[in-house]
Protein backbone atom coordinates (compact mmCIF):
# COMPACT_ATOMS: atom_id res chain seq x y z
CA UNK A 1 0.00 0.00 0.00
CA UNK A 2 1.39 3.84 -1.09
CA UNK A 3 1.21 6.54 1.16
CA UNK A 4 -1.57 8.59 0.04
CA UNK A 5 0.73 12.09 1.58
CA UNK A 6 3.06 11.52 -1.15
CA UNK A 7 1.11 11.55 -3.96
CA UNK A 8 -0.39 15.28 -3.41
CA UNK A 9 1.67 17.40 -5.73
CA UNK A 10 1.15 21.07 -6.90
CA UNK A 11 -0.79 23.86 -5.15
CA UNK A 12 -4.22 23.43 -3.59
CA UNK A 13 -7.03 25.32 -5.13
CA UNK A 14 -6.77 27.87 -1.21
CA UNK A 15 -3.29 28.41 -2.28
CA UNK A 16 -4.06 29.80 -5.98
CA UNK A 17 -6.67 31.95 -5.31
CA UNK A 18 -4.86 33.22 -2.18
CA UNK A 19 -2.02 34.21 -4.77
CA UNK A 20 -4.05 35.35 -7.25
CA UNK A 21 -5.36 38.16 -4.57
CA UNK A 22 -2.41 39.13 -3.32
CA UNK A 23 -1.20 39.64 -7.36
CA UNK A 24 -4.03 41.27 -7.86
CA UNK A 25 -3.80 44.24 -4.77
CA UNK A 26 -0.26 45.03 -5.90
CA UNK A 27 -1.87 45.29 -9.41
CA UNK A 28 -4.19 47.78 -8.36
CA UNK A 29 -1.95 49.66 -6.11
CA UNK A 30 0.46 50.34 -9.28
CA UNK A 31 -2.37 51.29 -10.94
CA UNK A 32 -3.43 54.04 -8.50
CA UNK A 33 0.12 54.68 -7.69
CA UNK A 34 0.68 56.04 -11.88
CA UNK A 35 -2.55 57.28 -12.25
CA UNK A 36 -2.31 59.59 -9.50
CA UNK A 37 1.61 60.63 -9.93
CA UNK A 38 0.08 61.94 -14.25
CA UNK A 39 -2.59 63.40 -12.06
CA UNK A 40 -0.28 65.53 -9.63
CA UNK A 41 2.00 66.15 -12.77
CA UNK A 42 -0.85 67.84 -14.33
CA UNK A 43 -2.15 69.51 -11.58
CA UNK A 44 1.40 70.83 -10.72
CA UNK A 45 1.79 71.72 -14.45
CA UNK A 46 -1.49 74.03 -14.17
CA UNK A 47 -0.60 75.94 -10.78
CA UNK A 48 2.80 76.58 -12.41
CA UNK A 49 1.28 77.91 -15.23
CA UNK A 50 -1.20 79.63 -13.06
CA UNK A 51 1.78 81.28 -10.88
CA UNK A 52 3.64 82.34 -13.93
CA UNK A 53 0.81 84.34 -15.60
CA UNK A 54 -0.18 86.03 -12.03
CA UNK A 55 3.38 87.15 -11.85
CA UNK A 56 3.76 88.63 -14.97
CA UNK A 57 0.24 90.15 -14.44
CA UNK A 58 1.69 91.80 -11.50
CA UNK A 59 5.03 93.20 -12.71
CA UNK A 60 2.97 94.72 -15.29
CA UNK A 61 0.80 96.11 -12.82
CA UNK A 62 4.13 97.27 -11.14
CA UNK A 63 5.60 98.66 -14.11
CA UNK A 64 2.73 100.86 -15.25
CA UNK A 65 2.72 104.57 -13.72
CA UNK A 66 0.91 104.94 -10.72
CA UNK A 67 -1.25 107.72 -11.89
CA UNK A 68 -2.52 105.26 -14.27
CA UNK A 69 -2.95 101.97 -12.29
CA UNK A 70 -6.72 102.25 -12.49
CA UNK A 71 -7.07 102.31 -16.09
CA UNK A 72 -5.77 98.59 -15.89
CA UNK A 73 -7.82 96.08 -17.47
CA UNK A 74 -10.30 94.49 -15.23
CA UNK A 75 -10.84 91.02 -16.72
CA UNK A 76 -8.96 89.53 -19.32
CA UNK A 77 -8.96 85.86 -20.80
CA UNK A 78 -5.53 83.63 -21.73
CA UNK A 79 -4.96 80.46 -23.27
CA UNK A 80 -1.60 79.15 -21.93
CA UNK A 81 -0.28 76.08 -22.60
CA UNK A 82 -3.09 74.59 -23.61
CA UNK A 83 -4.92 75.74 -20.36
CA UNK A 84 -8.01 78.56 -20.43
CA UNK A 85 -7.57 80.76 -18.10
CA UNK A 86 -9.96 84.03 -16.55
CA UNK A 87 -7.61 87.07 -14.66
CA UNK A 88 -9.36 89.29 -12.76
CA UNK A 89 -7.41 92.33 -11.29
CA UNK A 90 -8.55 94.55 -8.77
CA UNK A 91 -7.10 97.84 -7.67
CA UNK A 92 -7.95 99.39 -4.65
CA UNK A 93 -6.85 102.57 -2.83
CA UNK A 94 -5.45 102.00 0.91
CA UNK A 95 -6.22 105.56 1.89
CA UNK A 96 -5.16 109.12 1.54
CA UNK A 97 -2.97 108.64 4.73
CA UNK A 98 -1.19 105.38 3.04
CA UNK A 99 -0.80 106.85 -0.21
CA UNK A 100 -0.34 103.34 -1.69
CA UNK A 101 -2.31 101.38 -3.85
CA UNK A 102 -3.16 97.39 -3.77
CA UNK A 103 -3.29 95.57 -6.52
CA UNK A 104 -4.37 91.69 -6.70
CA UNK A 105 -4.40 89.49 -9.66
CA UNK A 106 -7.03 86.46 -9.00
CA UNK A 107 -6.67 83.92 -11.66
CA UNK A 108 -9.18 81.02 -11.97
CA UNK A 109 -9.42 78.40 -14.30
CA UNK A 110 -11.67 74.81 -14.61
CA UNK A 111 -10.62 71.71 -14.69
CA UNK A 112 -12.55 68.01 -14.17
CA UNK A 113 -12.58 68.34 -10.73
CA UNK A 114 -14.03 71.82 -10.54
CA UNK A 115 -13.11 75.32 -10.94
CA UNK A 116 -9.55 76.57 -9.33
CA UNK A 117 -8.45 79.69 -8.39
CA UNK A 118 -5.15 81.20 -7.76
CA UNK A 119 -4.23 84.73 -6.33
CA UNK A 120 -1.47 87.57 -5.28
CA UNK A 121 -0.96 91.00 -4.55
CA UNK A 122 1.01 93.90 -4.23
CA UNK A 123 1.11 97.00 -3.00
CA UNK A 124 2.73 99.85 -4.66
CA UNK A 125 3.41 103.48 -2.94
CA UNK A 126 2.31 106.56 -4.79
CA UNK A 127 6.27 108.36 -5.87
CA UNK A 128 7.16 111.17 -4.23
Amino acid sequence: MRDRSSNRRGFSIIELVFVSFLVSMIFLGLVMSITQMGYSQTKSERLFTADMLVSRLLETANQKPYDTLSEAPRTEKFSLNGYEFAAKTEISDLGPSLSAKRVSVTLSWQDRNGMHTHARALVRAKPR
